[in-house]
């Protein structure tokens, strides 16, 4: 009788294995990119906001107090990827802060649970910091 062609167990492990061991490795780097994705798009839709709200001031002569005076239908919103919750969290006569909070915390992730910005562009963040959470 002639030996039937065809993979072995032992084979078949050994592929396994690899394959585990490429996805333990790569796993938390695709983490990583995803997060970053998520404060790009928290850090893109705040700086459209702050060109919004600085339109509506010239327009209306004040800062809008929330979502709904700038044309969207909630006082909130979740940013495209519904990873942060976009609101303005204050305003004055002479100025605003928008803030985008983290609305899954976990991981990496939870170094910028939250992000400002204000009429002067200053940014804000927390835990980590600016220069973490805006910058990077």
């Amino acid at each position: 009788m002639k030996p039937v062609p065809g993979i072995t167990l032992i084979e078949l492990l050994i592929v396994l294995a690899i394959i585990s061991i490429i996805s333990a490795l790569s796993i938390p780097n695709l983490q990583r990119h995803s997060d970053r994705a998520a404060r790009n798009d928290a850090r893109i839709a705040l700086l459209r906001l702050a060109s919004e709200q600085q339109t509506h001031f010239i327009r209306v002569g004040r800062y809008a107090a929330d979502l709904t005076q700038l044309g969207r239908a909630e006082p909130t919103v979740r940013t495209s990827n519904e990873r942060y919750l976009l609101s303005v969290e204050s305003i004055s006569e002479s100025g605003f802060r928008l803030r985008a909070t983290l609305l899954t915390p976990g991981g990496e992730q939870q170094r910028c649970a939250w992000m400002g910005l204000d009429q002067s562009q200053r940014r804000s963040s927390g835990p980590a910091g600016a220069s973490e959470c805006w910058y990077r």
